[in-house]
């Protein structure tokens, strides 16, 4: 009895609520599951209807923070101070935060979105196949590119700054309103703020856990024949948390830097395959006048100004793709910050704004152009109901060999427990006792959160798939809208002080220090 408390005592009170609440969910689905699917839904159709508007706003506005932060002086500051070294190199940082933002994301998406504007043209005045193609690509870019790495950017540097330079520790409650002080007890308003973290980084991850499913078993079905089952489902969710929980608890240095710069050269193999066998007729005009495209319409698409052949679309698509984003923000700029360490403003800006949107950006180009080939040509029907086969389909028609297509399936594998072990990191390192972005959790929370994300997959999954657990995700993800927006301001003024505080001060007193010494010069010159 004694052993059973000490274990119950070691369980901080955000794993036992954050529980509670999950487990009150599930039980309200497992009893209810219609019920609680059209409750979830219609939430989020309030939700649109309310704050759609709010949700196009704020990500353009942080985008315009990210750009402007990056460029001005601010953006010499280096994140743990003048004196702090990278501790990874850039190629190694740069994979470990694309696998852990979009990873498993822009594997299942990259065939089926392009593939299903194309068939569904999404907005009005569309005159021919050519433009059908690329208003198909840009719509897809403009949901994968430089606006949701914004919206991680941002809170990164947020957090990083916060956490390192000011020491305010790893909570949203901290970031805010400064750290704890020994002995004094949270206050309720910083414990609402923690939980409401938790929960909608615990929601994020497990959203990209059962994608991460649906897409290898699409892939087995396709390759292997292997029909869709919850049996099947729950075999890959038992493989894939034996990895994932061996590259965690392995740490950042010899698990998961080693499995990001590992799935990333694997997607290099594949995007090669692919470029190879595709017809490389009309890509290259495919991507400049995506391109141009792209940034002519970008302010009407970010602010929802476009004519859209569907009253639905941005509710279905864009507001719902910023919802993603900011819900998972928190988990991925958490980790982003941990690993930025020594890193100036303007490097992670840039770095995160440009080079994954610009791989983001060929990667839809070619595997875009390569399903609407691979359509054309086979006919095979295009709904998202099977977007989770139609990347395996694509790669086997387009390549004819098997080979690649399990190729397909090992790198949808990697990037999926990579995706996995680097959250079950961030959520482990959010709830350790104490407040510190540098210390490592402990393995028993490593463990704790990753069994208890793979078993919330399985039984949400069970219950009505991917489609409540996105829903579910959504509705977290406009009270940490909310919290971002502090979070944010407080970065900039305090950002702004520190600059003044260290580099226009430092630099004044260096200009008085030289110039007095230009004085007694001159004296010592003149005495002479």
């Amino acid at each position: 009895m004694l052993k059973i408390k000490e274990f119950l005592n070691k369980i901080p009170g955000s794993f036992k609520i954050t529980f509670l609440i999950v487990m009150a969910l599930l039980v309200f689905g497992l009893n209810f599951p219609q019920k609680f699917a059209e409750v979830t839904k219609l939430v989020n159709i309030e939700l649109f209807k309310h704050f759609g508007s709010f949700y196009m706003i704020f990500a353009f506005l942080t985008l315009i923070a990210l750009i402007v932060i990056g460029i001005s002086p601010l953006g010499k500051v280096k994140i743990g101070g003048k004196e702090a070294k990278p501790r990874f190199k850039y190629h190694s940082w740069l994979s470990m935060l694309f696998c852990t933002g979009m990873g498993v994301g822009i594997m299942f998406w990259s065939v089926a979105e392009p593939l299903y504007h194309f068939a569904n043209p999404p907005v009005n005045g569309i005159t021919d196949t050519y433009e059908q193609q690329i208003t198909a690509f840009k719509m897809s870019f403009f949901h994968w590119g430089f606006t949701p790495w914004a919206i991680y950017g941002l809170t990164a540097m947020a957090v990083s700054f916060l956490g390192f330079n000011l020491k305010r520790g790893i909570l949203f409650s901290s970031l805010i309103a400064g750290k704890t002080r020994p002995g004094e007890k949270k206050k309720t308003g910083s414990r609402i703020i923690d939980l409401v973290t938790i929960i909608a980084i615990f929601f994020g991850i497990v959203t990209s856990f059962g994608m991460g499913v649906l897409l290898l078993e699409g892939g087995l079905d396709a390759v292997a024949g292997l029909k869709s089952s919850f049996g099947l489902q729950l075999l890959i969710i038992i493989f894939a948390t034996v990895f994932y929980m061996a590259s965690t608890l392995r740490g950042l240095d010899r698990g998961i830097k080693i499995l990001s710069n590992a799935s990333m050269a694997l997607s290099f193999v594949l995007f090669g395959f692919i470029l190879w066998n595709v017809s490389k007729t009309g890509l290259g005009s495919y991507a400049i006048d995506t391109a141009q495209f792209y940034v002519k319409d970008f302010i009407n698409m970010s602010l929802g100004a476009l004519s859209y052949s569907s009253p639905d679309f941005l509710r279905e698509w864009t507001v719902k793709y910023w919802s993603w984003w900011i819900a998972w923000a928190p988990f991925v700029g958490i980790f982003i910050a941990i690993t930025s360490f020594g890193r100036s403003i303007r490097e992670i800006a840039f770095s995160i704004l440009l080079i994954p949107s610009i791989y983001s950006f060929i990667w839809f180009i070619v595997f875009g152009a390569a399903a609407i080939q691979a359509q054309e040509a086979v006919g095979f029907p295009v709904s998202l109901d099977n977007a989770s086969m139609m990347l395996f389909t694509v790669v086997g028609y387009i390549t004819k060999t098997p080979l690649i297509s399990w190729l397909t399936i090992l790198i949808a594998a990697i990037f999926f427990i990579n995706s996995a072990d680097s959250a079950t990191y961030t959520l482990a390192s959010f709830t350790k006792e104490k407040n510190t972005l540098s210390e490592k959790p402990s393995r028993f929370l490593q463990i704790g959160w990753g069994v208890l994300f793979s078993v919330m997959t399985a039984l949400f999954l069970f219950i009505g798939g991917i489609y409540i657990l996105q829903e579910i995700t959504l509705i977290f993800a406009l009270p940490f809208t909310l919290l971002l927006l502090v979070t944010f301001a407080i970065f900039i003024i305090s950002l702004v002080k520190y600059y003044k505080e260290n580099f226009i001060a430092n630099y004044q007193a260096d200009e008085a220090k030289s110039f007095n010494l230009l004085m007694e010069n001159s004296e010592s010159v003149e005495g002479a």
